[in-house]
């Protein structure tokens, strides 16, 4: 899926926990379904500076913060059925 995966409105769209419910309204339970039917389930993760350093400015996408917030983010969906992340 590409970033659509994610919840777009209020700024979310940076965030791992809001998906976007309008078409799936339960991921965990679709990517279960996805499983048991052979299929992969892959999100595409569009990256961009996310965490605000002290400065009130972002970090770089390769800051130990950013890598930390994105493997907790995608990480969760793994757990939760998602075959990978690109």
């Amino acid at each position: 899926m590409d970033s659509d995966w994610r919840n777009s409105t209020l700024g979310r769209e940076g965030y791992y926990t809001y998906p976007n419910t309008s078409a799936f309204a339960n991921y965990s339970e679709w990517a279960q379904y996805l499983r048991g039917h052979k299929v992969h389930l892959a999100f595409i993760d569009h990256s961009f500076p996310h965490f605000i350093n002290t400065s009130g400015t972002t970090g770089l996408q390769t800051s130990p913060e950013e890598i930390r917030f994105r493997w907790d983010g995608l990480s969760h969906w793994l757990g939760q059925g998602l075959t990978f992340w690109w």
